[in-house]
């Protein structure tokens, strides 16, 4: 930061100075870039090292999917309404629904 900062204020106060015909500019950004690199990788093997994303336990991910139940959920209910000819109560569909398909007033406030 303090390099950007100098910098800066090189750019901005020096009357006469010419950023394009300075023959410094590109060796010393090669190597601000190579000491960010290197501190990136400094900091990533002392993590290590010291253990900071060790994580001790192993958590199983649970998967949830919902689209083929909900998927499973409608054509079911396509099935059932086509064998019957006739389009079935709302009050009788609310017994069927999953718990995580039904509507929550909760999901939108």
């Amino acid at each position: 930061m303090a390099q950007v900062t100098l910098g800066m204020q090189t750019l901005l106060w020096v009357p006469s100075y010419n950023v394009f015909s300075d023959l410094a500019t590109i060796p010393i950004s090669l190597i601000i870039f190579a000491l960010c690199v290197c501190t990136e990788k400094l900091c990533a093997k002392a993590g290590d090292i010291l253990r900071i994303w060790h994580i001790d336990e192993v958590i199983e991910k649970e998967v949830h999917n919902d689209d083929v139940d909900e998927f499973k959920f409608l054509v079911k209910k396509v099935q059932q309404m086509q064998m019957q000819n006739e389009e079935p109560e709302p009050e009788d569909l609310e017994d069927d629904i999953p718990p995580h398909l039904l509507w929550s007033h909760k999901n939108w406030g």
